[in-house]
């Protein structure tokens, strides 16, 4: 995940959060861009889940579910 961020990630690359929130018992589900690329992470306290890309597809379903 650490070899993922610094690929993806530098001080040219803003990262900005399209949504997050509680999923319980500690953990939280984030939706981030990194400039056109889509990304959803699981994480609690201790740890972070795999880092799985979305499409513009997957994120407009998200969003009419809201």
């Amino acid at each position: 995940k650490k070899d993922f961020f610094k690929s993806k990630i530098n001080k040219n690359k803003p990262i900005d959060i399209i949504s997050s929130s509680l999923l319980g018992g500690g953990n939280r589900v984030i939706m981030f861009k990194v400039n056109k690329n889509n990304f959803l992470v699981v994480s609690n306290k201790s740890s972070i889940s795999n880092i799985l890309p979305l499409n513009d597809t997957e994120l407009k379903k998200i969003s009419e579910n809201k």
